[in-house]
């Protein structure tokens, strides 16, 4: 009955749009209604002969451009299934701002939407009985509607599979789930707990509430007073202190009055016992290896005193202190090697025009963008050559902006001018310079598949250059490497891309020769100071797979180094030496001399400027052997 009833409300909203739709055109496999006297266009459906749907921002028609506005579906199909048949992912441009009712429904093979920011309302059933849809990705702020009278008629009415909602889940995740009929065996609804117990969850309502009192004008308050009060420069200093106030009163409320808590096994290559609390993250006490054994001999004797913070978004623990008496009545102290720097990102943003208020950090400080510092020099003048190395391939990765780790200043600059620098100094097309700015996991994928099917396509017959400037990340039991995707804070491996997965595809690329460069350390810790707040709280030696086939990798540090930026120059400060060298020598340089000039300049640097080593390496595999010294880029 309660179907026939939803039948019912489709039709009546539908003969409510009817007359409104424009000239109807065919483009590209996708339908269109051209609003020619409001120069904007709306998007109704596909041929069935796309899988994979990019809207377009604008379609021409009649010499004539169109902005797309508007997602919806055509009045005469609005009964006979989907209108996008056979499409499994749809991504939206920031020039959309409706979903419209039943727009994208009943679509039985749709896994992934991405729903950009401009998107300011999703209207009645826009994504009801998509059975198959998996992966969300949703503005930070928008209008969801439901049915007048009946709360059971949200966007995303029986979506069954729902496991990922991605976005502002904060701000409702409860709705998608209460107004969508949704069972609970959706993986989706099995995430609830998890987003509830959140500080953003926890911190959404009452930080805006905060804010928005005390911009008001108060009883004995004059306008002129408040004007000087409440000004743009004074609501971004309030914002921190509101977030801080709400971050304590959350600490307060969650944290246990006792810990119950497991000693691990002692890593004894670091003095460190791991110690795990259900609903918490590991944390680590500092004991000497001759006082090790009697330490957890006595640990139900040991008197914990955590220091409470955020730490993925949850309640965690920064640091403790581990107070033992021993039998000797001599009362002994062991603390946390490192303090975790807490979260530094969350999926939540509050907007408050025009201001956006971030919840992220845990020190209650607003993150504001690092300037990056252009060098005139090495930037801007970079040599060109008249030699076409058609041949050779480049994938360039800069990951910066990270979305639940600290930001890596200067990586999306260090890959965009060695990529120019690939394409002029050292003479590949354009074609060949694959540039991937705040890669994701799918994104690194889909640059080592590319990179693998030209190889398959040239047989072999290339060379290839692979760069990497952003976090790396060791994982915690095995330390081993990994990149950490722009969509990963690390404490999944499984979220990570493994470094020995990396040169296991590069060698099986069976190319002429391979050249990696990583700007990064593998350590924990994180370009400049602190660490990253998946990693333990001291610094790992990360476990290397020695490079394969015809392969020398230039890495930026040692060890348990870290990776610096060189703030004066705008980037890291592994890259800038890197350019320098390429600059001065116009590309022909030996990867010897590069390899001498670059460790050289580096290490001086690092000690002069932060008072700590970093020291690049060069690894080549067994099949090179020395003859490494005598290659060129070029």
């Amino acid at each position: 009955m309660k179907r026939i009833t939803y039948v019912l409300i489709f039709f009546m909203l539908n003969m409510v749009v009817v007359n409104i739709w424009g000239q109807e055109v065919f483009i590209k496999g996708v339908n269109y209604n051209i609003h020619e006297n409001e120069g904007v266009a709306d998007c109704y459906g596909t041929d069935g002969s796309i899988e994979v749907l990019n809207i377009p921002e604008t379609v021409t028609y009649n010499d004539k451009s169109y902005t797309v506005t508007k997602i919806s579906r055509s009045s005469s199909n609005a009964y006979k299934g989907s209108s996008y048949p056979n499409v499994k992912i749809i991504s939206i441009p920031n020039s959309v701002l409706e979903i419209a009712n039943l727009a994208l429904s009943e679509s039985e093979t749709l896994k992934k939407i991405t729903i950009p920011n401009s998107v300011k309302l999703i209207d009645v059933f826009a994504l009801s009985d998509c059975i198959s849809l998996e992966d969300i990705v949703m503005p930070d702020s928008t209008d969801i509607r439901y049915y007048e009278g009946d709360l059971h008629s949200g966007p995303f009415l029986y979506c069954k599979s729902i496991s990922k909602v991605r976005g502002n889940t904060i701000a409702y995740p409860k709705y998608i789930i209460e107004s969508s009929l949704i069972p609970n065996d959706c993986p989706f609804v099995k995430q609830i707990p998890a987003i509830e117990s959140s500080f953003s969850y926890f911190a959404y309502d009452k930080v805006k509430n905060k804010i928005a009192e005390w911009q008001k004008k108060k009883e004995y308050e004059t306008t002129a007073q408040w004007k000087v009060r409440v000004t743009e420069k004074t609501r971004k200093q309030k914002i921190p202190q509101i977030i801080e106030e709400v971050k304590k009163e959350y600490i307060a409320e969650r944290k246990p009055k006792k810990m119950q808590c497991t000693l691990g096994a002692y890593d004894a290559d670091y003095n460190t016992y791991p110690v795990q609390a259900q609903g918490f993250n590991a944390f680590y006490a500092k004991v000497p290896l001759n006082e090790a054994p009697a330490f957890k001999e006595r640990w139900n004797n040991v008197v914990l005193t955590p220091e409470y913070g955020l730490v993925n978004d949850q309640l965690g623990v920064l640091s403790c202190t581990f107070k033992l008496i021993n039998k000797g009545g001599k009362s002994l102290v062991y603390n946390s090697p490192q303090k975790y720097e807490g979260d530094r990102s969350s999926d939540l943003a509050i907007n408050l025009p025009p201001l956006e208020i971030d919840l992220s950090g845990s020190t209650g400080k607003t993150q504001e963008a690092t300037p990056v510092v252009t060098d005139n020099d090495v930037d801007l003048n970079i040599p060109s050559t008249s030699t076409v190395n058609s041949k050779t391939f480049a994938v360039v990765i800069g990951n910066e902006n990270y979305q639940r780790a600290a930001k890596v200043t200067y990586a999306n600059n260090d890959a965009k001018v060695f990529a120019a620098y690939c394409q002029k100094a050292l003479g590949l097309p354009a074609s060949n310079v694959r540039l991937y700015k705040d890669a994701t996991y799918g994104s690194i994928l889909a640059a080592v598949k590319d990179i693998q099917s030209i190889a398959d396509a040239y047989h072999g017959e290339i060379n290839v250059i692979f760069y990497y400037a952003g976090h790396g990340i060791p994982a915690e039991n095995t330390k081993e490497a990994y990149l950490l995707p722009v969509d990963a804070d690390g404490t999944q491996p499984e979220a990570c891309y493994p470094l020995s997965l990396l040169y296991k595809k590069l060698e099986g690329l069976k190319a002429k020769s391979t050249l990696v460069f990583m700007d990064a350390c593998f350590s924990g810790a994180q370009r400049g100071e602190g660490m990253l707040a998946s990693a333990r709280g001291v610094v790992l030696k990360p476990k290397f797979d020695a490079p394969q086939g015809n392969m020398v990798v230039f890495s930026a540090a040692q060890g348990d180094e870290t990776a610096y930026p060189y703030k004066q120059k705008g980037h890291g400060l592994f890259t800038y030496f890197l350019l320098k060298k390429l600059q001065d020598t116009k590309g022909a340089v030996t990867l010897g001399d590069l390899s001498n000039y670059v460790t050289s300049n580096v290490s001086q640097q690092s000690i002069v400027v932060n008072r700590k080593s970093q020291t690049p390496t060069v690894v080549p595999s067994a099949n090179v052997g020395d003859g490494w010294k005598g290659m060129t880029l070029k």
